[in-house]
């Protein structure tokens, strides 16, 4: 009796027991936090190969109207790329970033392209995956900075995390070493020419600094070149022309130590040519063009000792002309002008400031160069085009012309030359010359010298065609 007492009390005290652990693991799952329940699921199913991390297209659609809202598979890994990229100002603002622009469509898409190709990185060390994200975050926020979706061509853009391997339009690829000497696949060219980008310049861009090569010319790029450019220490090549960038060329361009050829055909920069581009010592192409740049031409450009093209069109508001220091560019080997200089230099003292033993081509249209053709200009024996056209020059032809036997090219159109002058048969000693254009020109005599129309490989424009 006894016995069955003290069974009875052993088990209600294990009924007792079990009561409470129940009671307090029902509590406690009640009371635990219910982001920490969600995130520890979120977890364990995006990590499940079956899951996709996926980006509303949307959404992207209907801003500015509303906030893109980050996935939640992604809202972790959006934070951390946040937290790293972002710099603490913009962090700390209201708002950062702004709902619906460029920067915040990025980093949602890298955090999304991060988390569904971590199998495919999980190879690589710590170093060179963080590479590839920043490389993909910086590329992301370019193609939203420029409506990529609307591009002309855009295939394979925002596809896997490495541009490289995807084979992502117009993106050309090398290996590299990052700065703890990691082989990776780095972007070393841009090429999207006339491909329907719209926008304004994305500073993250100028993060990339393996870039050689950026061609964005005949887009509708607004703004401002960024002063961020001077960030690009292994640009080779620059053109940016014909797009509707506005302001001045920053000063930073100067740090671009490596660039070889600068193209700012345009017709809005302002200010003046920064003297800071004669510290481009590799610079062998330079083209600029816009209707409101003043100032003068940079002596600083006579440093230029690797310069073989010089293009300056629609600078009528610059004045003096070329300085004196070009003749020490020795590898300048073209010039053409359009449109340039309105103060009335004189065109033998711009030839004077030109290197005589290199230059192959000079081609100068409606310039604001006046007096008469020297003589001198037959020194210029590497010369095979020569092109003057819609100049006021005055005198005559000279005769001096058929000494400079290298000519291939020979144009004298509209230069209202004298009434008493004539086409000197000398230019029957080119013998290499194949083109003759001395058009528009009300010369005393506009019939060819016997000598000229022996020239059996000459192709004459009429004197009269206009």
């Amino acid at each position: 009796m006894k016995n069955e007492r003290l069974r009875t009390l052993v088990t209600f005290g294990i009924i007792i027991l079990f009561l409470v652990v129940t009671v307090t693991t029902i509590v406690c799952i009640l009371l635990l936090p219910k982001s920490t329940t969600i995130n520890s699921k979120e977890d364990d199913d995006w990590n499940k190969k079956s899951m996709t991390c996926t980006l509303d297209r949307q959404a992207l659609m209907e801003c500015p109207s509303g906030y893109l809202e980050v996935p939640l598979c992604a809202k972790q890994t959006f934070q951390q790329l946040r937290m790293e990229y972002i710099p603490q100002s913009v962090q700390n603002s209201s708002h950062s970033p702004p709902p619906c622009n460029a920067q915040h469509y990025g980093l949602v898409s890298t955090a999304i392209a991060k988390i569904n190709m971590k199998d495919s990185i999980n190879n690589e060390k710590e170093d060179a995956r963080n590479d590839i994200i920043f490389q993909y975050w910086i590329l992301a926020t370019f193609y939203f900075a420029f409506g990529g979706d609307d591009w002309r061509l855009n295939y394979n853009w925002l596809s896997g995390l490495s541009p490289c391997k995807e084979n992502w339009y117009g993106i050309s690829c090398s290996r590299g070493s990052n700065p703890s000497n990691i082989t990776i696949h780095v972007v070393v060219a841009m090429e999207m020419s006339a491909n329907q980008l719209i926008g304004s310049f994305p500073t993250e861009i100028m993060k990339l600094t393996s870039l050689q090569i950026l061609q964005l010319t005949g887009n509708d790029i607004s703004g401002t070149i960024p002063t961020e450019i001077g960030m690009m220490n292994n640009l080779l090549e620059l053109n940016l022309a014909d797009t509707n960038l506005v302001g001045t060329i920053p000063t930073e361009i100067g740090l671009c130590s490596k660039l070889y050829s600068l193209n700012l055909h345009g017709r809005a920069v302002l200010g003046t040519i920064p003297t800071e581009i004669g510290r481009l010592s590799m610079l062998g192409y330079f083209r600029i063009s816009s209707d409101y740049l003043e100032g003068t031409i940079p002596t600083e450009i006579g440093l230029l000792q690797q310069l073989t093209t010089l293009q300056l069109i629609n600078v009528l508001n610059v004045e003096g002309g070329l300085p004196s220091q070009f003749v020490n560019l020795s590898n300048l080997s073209e010039i053409i002008l359009i449109d340039a200089f309105d103060d009335k230099t004189q065109f033998a003292y711009f030839l004077s400031c030109l290197p005589r033993m290199t230059l192959v081509s000079l081609e100068i249209l409606n310039s604001g160069l006046e007096g008469t053709i020297p003589s001198s200009i037959s020194s210029f024996q590497s010369l095979t085009f020569l092109s003057l056209k819609s100049v006021t020059f005055t005198g005559s032809i000279p005769t001096e012309l058929g000494l400079m036997t290298n000519l291939n090219v020979l144009e004298l159109e509209a230069l209202a030359l004298s009434f008493t002058s004539k086409i000197p048969s000398e230019i029957g000693q080119l013998t290499n010359l194949q083109l003759l254009n001395l058009g528009r020109n009300e010369l005393a005599d506009n019939s060819l010298p016997t000598e000229i129309t022996q020239l059996s490989d000459l192709c004459v424009i009429p004197l009269n065609s206009w």
